[in-house]
């Protein structure tokens, strides 16, 4: 018996040893992020990245799969095995406005897991140094001179897309809408001249503004941001229908054991209330969240339903 007790004690705890050294993750993790390089979303992704590595113990590689308004992307993760190692740094282009955009799309939200939210930002209206100074002489240009106006999109269903055209309806100016595979080329077109509006997320296009390169038109928000005190809101500047908030959140295929979406989590909204990052946050008018992944689906399911209701109508798309 005692013999038998210590070969049943060494299985168990060579057993336990075992799952101990199998728990997630136990090797790199790959985020996918579904814009191109240099764009809001590729150096939030990266930001937080550095900032998981101590927290997981492994390497969070970032890999951009662009194209399809982030259907590439969210198309290959979707498909991945559902264990943890292939995650998606989705938005609302990828969950809420892309099912009433397009006529089939090549995944399905239902495909993906919310795990957590990374954070939300303010869209701000940039444009190039060419065009009128204010946003009232820019509309008034606009009504002078119809079709005059483009701007930078990266998909007909990406948020920027879609913001631009409830921007033109808003303002009531014609702008026709140029595709671009990531906003870091449009913001250079923009500087050369050669486009000359943009509906950005506040990180990557702020740095442009404050550096003499482009001209901020207003904030799509409910409030001004800390980060740019003295651009007006849209609501400020009369147009008060213009207040939407882009997200960032993370998502996994369907069947994730629901310990390593909890450990993703846990660990998402530690290094998002870091010093190192915190002030990085700051500077990009970046709000972290602490929302749980309960929480995080119910707000995506919330979202779907306004997208659904603001689409309603919209002529959908081919893909």
């Amino acid at each position: 018996m005692k013999i038998l007790d210590f070969c049943l004690a060494a299985s168990l705890a060579a057993a336990a040893t075992g799952a101990a050294a199998q728990a997630w993750p136990n090797k790199p993790v790959r985020f996918v992020v579904p814009y191109g390089a240099g764009g809001s979303v590729d150096v939030l992704s990266r930001n937080f990245a550095n900032e998981l590595n101590g927290v997981l113990g492994q390497t969070v590689i970032i890999e951009n799969r662009v194209g399809a308004s982030t259907g590439i992307g969210a198309t290959a993760v979707a498909g991945a095995a559902p264990d943890g190692y292939t995650i998606l740094v989705g938005t609302a282009s990828t969950m809420s406005t892309n099912p009433y955009m397009f006529n089939k799309l090549t995944y399905q939200p239902s495909q993906l897991e919310p795990i957590a939210m990374v954070g939300t930002m303010p869209l701000i209206v940039v444009g190039a140094l060419s065009l009128p100074k204010t946003l009232k002489e820019l509309v008034a240009y606009g009504k002078a001179n119809p079709g005059a106006l483009n701007y930078g999109t990266v998909g007909p269903a990406s948020l920027g897309h879609v913001i631009g055209q409830k921007f033109k309806q808003a303002v009531g100016i014609e702008i026709t809408p140029i595709p671009y595979k990531g906003h870091a080329q449009a913001i250079i077109d923009m500087k050369g001249e050669r486009l000359q509006l943009l509906f950005d997320g506040l990180s990557s296009a702020l740095p442009h503004v404050d550096a003499g390169g482009l001209r901020a038109f207003g904030l799509i928000s409910e409030k001004r941001s800390a980060a740019a005190p003295s651009v007006p809101t849209m609501t400020e500047l009369g147009y008060p229908s213009l207040t939407t908030a882009f997200w960032i959140g993370l998502f996994a295929p369907v069947g994730v054991p629901q310990e390593t979406v909890a450990t993703l989590n846990a660990a998402v909204r530690k290094v998002s209330v870091a010093p190192a990052l915190t002030k990085r946050l700051q500077l990009d008018g970046i709000e972290p969240s602490q929302m749980s992944p309960a929480e995080f689906k119910k707000f995506v399911a919330r979202d779907q339903e306004e997208w659904k209701a603001a689409l309603a109508g919209t002529p959908k798309l081919d893909q």
